[in-house]
């Protein structure tokens, strides 16, 4: 269990220090360029990420849940994968012109039909991640990312600096799949042989494509919100929109993404010891949601003066989007880890199950509010995201015996905390202070508040994250030693 709470935080390092740098970009970006130029990526994202969905999710998963996957399951699955990628980006290629006359854009087109090349790269991408998965090589993957973020960060902002536009943005999103291919070659021992199994890859296929429908379901429920406010709204305002749900998004992908990575091959390793299985559920539940709980109601908390000050006022608009994401999003801590046990567990039905009824929630929640305006869109999603974490909740009951009363106290530390940070830090948003310095005083009041309480109540998931901290920063001193 010490090894797979260590991979979680090598896992998490990777995570925060790649989307701090991405966050530093996105600023300086978000400077450079205009609104309608992020709505118009946002629109073309849409059938990119659909169409990921099939490069990246069910063959990946089912490499990482067969107990016994060899070189020849990943070299098999490599060369699947690829074929698939290419027919993928040439139905994208074909279709590109169709969807730009559909949202009255002609710059669309060409944005799409370039930016579909990071198909190719993800296909590679994901072999590779399911091979550090496999074995939690996350050190190694943990540079490899860092490393492919700045470089896909020199070059989105050299190409906005000399006046790309939106083409500065497909640069930076395509550099940044094609460096992280290049670096994990380099760095992790594994390339695909000249070989292939078609019957080792129609074993996997039955588990990978009952995750890849489930996956499937949950991003076009997710991406239909992008695509109805692209279609009845403008590009600014959509810019505003997929603005504000970025940040909440990107803190909690970076918990929900370690968290999956790493859990999921641990839940497949522990197939057959239930009683393990909980009790890592417990413990992901109760670090998770003081990471997430803390960090997003801190977020929403400081929200306008962070944008006033990084992004300048023509981007203040999406503040209060941004504050209902993060209600939003905090509701997918009772979703992150039941979802994995599922998926690792075996139990590919029950998880499409509950991605069905789960899309079906969102689904008609936009159809209800698609032109009632954004905002009833955005507070949609956070009902529609409650009743999926109740669901999700009812299935870790029925399979691992884990309690509703026995989750909510595990997550009642946190939310305590977080409230108490709320109520500090609103009283300070109050003080007549200039944007930078009130944004400052803001996030010190916070982490302090934050800080002493988990100290007082000795909180375990605080204690936990400090000790990762001090063997991290030990590893980093024992490196410059040398």
């Amino acid at each position: 269990m010490n090894n797979v709470f260590s991979s979680m935080a090598w896992k998490f390092t990777e995570r925060i220090a790649s989307q701090l740098v991405s966050f530093m970009v996105s600023v300086i970006l978000a400077r450079l360029l205009l609104p309608e130029q992020y709505g118009i990526i946002a629109k073309v994202m849409v059938f990119i990420s659909i169409a990921d969905v099939f490069v990246t999710t069910g063959l990946c998963s089912a490499l990482i849940q067969k107990k016994d996957s060899d070189d020849l399951d990943f070299s098999s699955m490599f060369y699947l994968n690829i074929g698939l990628s290419f027919v993928l980006y040439l139905i994208l290629f074909i279709c590109a012109p169709a969807i730009g006359h559909f949202f009255n854009d002609t710059c669309l087109s060409p944005v799409l039909q370039v930016l579909g090349l990071k198909l190719l790269f993800s296909a590679y991408l994901s072999i590779q991640q399911a091979y550090i998965s496999r074995y939690m090589l996350f050190r190694s993957s943990a540079i490899a990312a860092l490393a492919a973020t700045a470089c896909s960060a020199a070059a989105g902002v050299s190409m906005a600096y000399l006046g790309a536009g939106v083409w500065a943005l497909a640069a930076q999103q395509l550099v940044l799949s094609a460096m992280q291919v290049l670096f994990l070659v380099i760095f992790i021992n594994w390339r695909p042989k000249l070989a292939f199994s078609w019957h080792r890859a129609k074993t996997m296929l039955g588990f990978g494509n009952i995750i890849l429908l489930a996956g499937l379901l949950d991003t076009i429920s997710g991406q239909l919100r992008t695509l109805v406010v692209g279609k009845y709204y403008n590009d600014e305002q959509l810019a505003y929109y997929n603005r504000g749900d970025l940040y909440p998004q990107t803190l909690i992908s970076s918990v929900s993404g370690t968290m999956h990575t790493v859990l999921f091959a641990a839940y497949s390793q522990e197939q057959e010891h239930i009683g393990h299985v909980k009790l890592l559920i417990r413990n992901g539940m109760k670090r998770s949601s003081y990471l997430i709980f803390t960090m997003l109601t801190g977020l929403a908390c400081v929200a306008e003066p962070l944008i006033q000050f990084m992004l300048t006022d023509k981007w203040l608009p999406c503040v209060p989007y941004m504050q209902i994401a993060c209600a939003s999003y905090a509701t997918w801590v009772m979703q992150i880890a039941g979802q994995e046990a599922i998926i690792g567990l075996g139990y590919g039905k029950d998880y499409l199950i509950i991605t069905i009824i789960r899309s079906a929630f969102h689904i008609a929640a936009l159809l209800v509010l698609s032109k009632r305006g954004i905002m009833a869109i955005a507070i949609g999603s956070t009902a529609t995201n409650i009743l999926s974490s109740l669901l999700v909740c009812r299935w870790t009951y029925r399979h691992l015996h884990y309690k509703i009363n026995e989750q909510l106290t595990d997550l009642l530390p946190a939310l305590l905390i977080s409230l108490c940070i709320a109520g500090v830090t609103l009283q300070v948003s109050k003080l007549p202070f200039t944007a930078p310095v009130l944004l400052i005083t803001e996030v010190i009041s916070g982490v302090f508040v934050c800080v002493i309480i988990s100290a007082a109540t000795k909180n375990e998931s605080f204690y936990w994250i400090l000790s990762k901290l001090k063997v991290l920063l030990s590893v980093i001193d024992k490196k410059d030693r040398r």
